[in-house]
C-alpha cells in the first residue's frame, strides 16, 4: 500500500525545527483499472548458514505473505485500495543470544 516513504533526521524550518525524526509516507492511488500484486517471502533452514559455534543449522520456518488490490468504485471519482500481510514464524530447538 505504500508507494514511497522518506525518513528525515535533519529538521529544517519546514518541519518546525523539532528534534528527532520525521517520517513521510505516500500511499498508492486508485485508478479506473483493477491492479494487484501478491508476495511471499519464505525463509527456512535450507537457506541458512550455520553459526561458527554450532555443528548444524537451527530449525526454523518463517513466511511473510500478502496481497494488495485496488480498483474503481465509481469511474473517475472513487477508488479503493486494500492490502493484507501475514506473518508466520516457527522455531524449533534452543536459541542462544549474546549481548
Amino acid at each position: 500500500m505504500i508507494e514511497e516513504f522518506r525518513i528525515e533526521t535533519n529538521q529544517d524550518a519546514e518541519k518546525g525545527f523539532n528534534p528527532g525524526v520525521s517520517v513521510e509516507m505516500i500511499t498508492k492511488s486508485g485508478t479506473n483499472d483493477f491492479h494487484g500484486s501478491l508476495f511471499w517471502f519464505p525463509r527456512n533452514d535450507a537457506f541458512d548458514a550455520r553459526r561458527t559455534t554450532q555443528t548444524q543449522v537451527g530449525k526454523q520456518k518463517q513466511n511473510e505473505f500478502g496481497f494488495v488490490l485496488g480498483g474503481p468504485i465509481l469511474k473517475d471519482h472513487a477508488f479503493f485500495m486494500m492490502n493484507y500481510t501475514g506473518y508466520d514464524y516457527k522455531q524449533f530447538g534452543e536459541e542462544i543470544n549474546t549481548v
